[in-house]
């Protein structure tokens, strides 16, 4: 089949002469499927006197190069058909043993062109069963048209989409899940196939998350039972691990994929729970859980500043998290770093002692979190460079009296302010940190924005010591240094 007869399909109309005005339809649809490129052959054209009608009718049906058969059906003609009587009986019985012979036939087409005043349609009996086009209901013609020609021409509304691999992990025998694994699955898939519910499975995810952290905590009565607390904090932590990595990913696919402001929105709720996870009065048993809060915490800001996500980064950092054992009483994001975690840290360091030969580390929460970064992903340089803007933020925003209080943000990754170069050249620039702390939120934001647009090229991010030196810039336009 040549080019031209396949964009021109060539169909045959059925039809009964039921009045004048019905022929006047059957021949407009006719001459519209003839001018939207459909070949259409009626008897009024192409049946001349002297020519048997009913031979026609057959050479018609069983034509080979008719690629479809219109059987337009109202009430006469399915009486006709059932009874076999005039034109329509002999093309009823070339169609039906056509129909009966062959299953899978879609050559022949029912249209329905007229209903009862019950709405139910009229087709003949041996075609009952097949899938017909609906051109009965004038408000409703011209969305029955389109389907009638997207069916002559092969074209329809939803093609079928291209069949793609198996996901990996049906191959991957001893691959992990945790609690979370299915609920973040269902809205990656949601999210990437741009379904309206994927804001819902968001939810789902975060919700599923806080009952697993709260699954991770250690009743009083657990404790008594149990021979070692300290090895139990130790599993608990353990366990946070693959919640972590999909947490990272569950940041990531929203950083890059997510349009809907309100999945954004349910982050800082999201955090206020998990205040009940690690309030300030609690026994030292659940101080993996201040471990486990801080790092999401801190990895949301990072993944948000490496993707540029600056407004989720300003609202996390524009929060009010209010404290459940205390009502009334709300703090900003720097109460999820204030947590008391050194009974913790010795447990961790005395694991490294025996493991490194004699090794302690000074610092052990951050050597934990740099132990656990995934440098191809998410270098710890960059959760340094967060860790820095967040006690900076602080800064920005409270009394220069109380920037190391318990409850400003202080950043674990550089262990001390003393020991870090980069933080050295900016404590030793004589900057009026007083004079800092006036910079607005939106200074703040364009701040993050400079430190990014510094950025070369992918393949060189910025180092801390330029994050603190666009902060020195900026600082220095404004305030004498």
């Amino acid at each position: 089949m040549n080019v031209s007869e396949q964009a021109s399909p060539k169909v045959f109309i059925s039809y009964s002469w039921t009045s004048d005005e019905f022929a006047d339809w059957v021949m407009k649809l006719a001459e519209r499927l003839r001018a939207d490129g459909i070949n259409a052959v009626l008897d009024r054209w192409r049946l001349n006197a002297g020519q048997d009608k009913y031979v026609f009718m057959e050479q018609m049906v069983t034509d080979p190069e008719i690629k479809n058969v219109l059987m337009i059906c109202d009430k006469r003609y399915a009486e006709r058909a059932d009874r076999r009587e005039g034109g329509v009986g002999t093309e009823s019985t070339i169609i039906s043993q056509e129909v009966y012979n062959q299953v899978d036939q879609q050559k022949f087409i029912p249209v329905v062109a007229e209903r009862s005043s019950n709405g139910e349609i009229y087709l003949p009996v041996f075609i009952k069963s097949r899938i017909y086009i609906d051109l009965s209901d004038p408000m409703r013609f011209e969305l029955g048209y389109e389907n009638l020609l997207r069916t002559l021409t092969g074209r329809p509304a939803s093609p079928e989409p291209p069949l793609g691999k198996p996901p990996t992990y049906l191959f991957e025998t001893n691959r992990p899940t945790s609690p979370t694994t299915f609920a973040l699955r269902a809205f990656e898939s949601a999210l990437m196939n741009d379904k309206r519910h994927s804001t819902g499975l968001s939810r789902d995810y975060l919700d599923r998350l806080l009952e697993t952290l709260e699954a991770l905590q250690l009743e009083d009565q657990s404790r008594k039972e149990l021979i070692d607390v300290d090895d139990l904090m130790l599993k608990r932590l353990e366990e946070w691990d693959l919640l972590r990595e999909e947490w990272i990913s569950f940041l990531h696919l929203i950083s890059r994929y997510g349009t809907d402001g309100r999945i954004f929105e349910s982050l800082p709720i999201f955090f206020e729970d998990t205040l009940k996870l690690i309030p300030r009065q609690k026994p030292y048993w659940n101080q993996h859980l201040d471990f486990i809060v801080h790092e999401a915490f801190l990895y949301t800001v990072t993944v948000f500043l490496k993707e540029q996500r600056f407004d989720s980064v300003a609202l996390l950092l524009s929060a009010n998290y209010r404290e459940p054992e205390r009502s009334g009483l709300s703090h900003r994001y720097g109460i999820f770093s204030c947590g008391d975690t050194r009974h913790l840290e010795n447990v961790l360091n005395e694991v490294w002692h025996k493991q490194e030969a004699g090794m302690r580390y000074k610092y052990p929460q951050q050597h934990w979190l740099h132990l656990r970064t995934n440098e191809k992903f998410i270098p710890f340089e960059l959760l340094i460079e967060a860790d820095i803007i967040l006690w900076l933020r602080t800064i920005l925003e409270t009394d220069p009296a109380s920037w190391f209080n318990r409850l400003s943000w202080f950043p674990v990754t550089i262990g001390s302010f003393q020991e870090h170069s980069p933080v050295n050249g900016f404590r030793s620039s004589n900057v009026q940190l007083r004079g800092v702390s006036s910079i607005s939120s939106r200074s703040f934001l364009g701040l993050i924005q400079k430190r990014n647009s510094r950025n070369v090229g992918l393949a060189h991010r910025p180092k801390t010591a330029r994050l603190v030196e666009c902060v020195q810039d900026n600082i220095g336009q404004t305030y004498s240094i």
